[in-house]
């Protein structure tokens, strides 16, 4: 099942050095043979920028979401860069966002708060 939703503001990165072990993280866990990193995300539909080997940018070609679609992201957070993060937004005005940190990739649940006018 899925549902739509758009990506928001996002800050991710995973240095040249640490994608070949990010890699073979995936290899490892999901038994696929991949050429490189790129092609194992963009498999999930992320598209992924590149400057100088470095994975500066990710984002997402679709707009319906798959809950199996962090299970990539658990896998290779020990090697995101710290504090990276990917923000979605969903059609019934929840919001999301992928935290980087410490090794691994935690879903955080946010909404969208305004003040009230006087």
């Amino acid at each position: 099942m899925s549902y739509g939703f758009t990506q928001g503001l996002t800050n991710f990165h995973i240095s040249a050095e640490q994608q070949p072990l990010a890699l073979q993280a995936l290899k490892d866990t999901l038994q696929r043979n991949y050429h490189d990193l790129e092609e194992a995300l963009m498999e999930d539909l992320w598209d992924v920028q590149t400057h100088e080997g470095d994975i500066f940018h990710i984002r997402f070609e679709s707009d319906n979401y798959f809950p199996e679609m962090k299970q990539k992201f658990d896998i290779i957070a020990p090697y995101v860069t710290e504090n990276s993060f990917i923000t979605m937004h969903g059609d019934c005005g929840d919001a999301w966002r992928w935290l980087f940190k410490n090794g691994k990739c935690i879903e955080q649940e946010g909404r969208l708060v305004f003040e009230d006018v006087d």
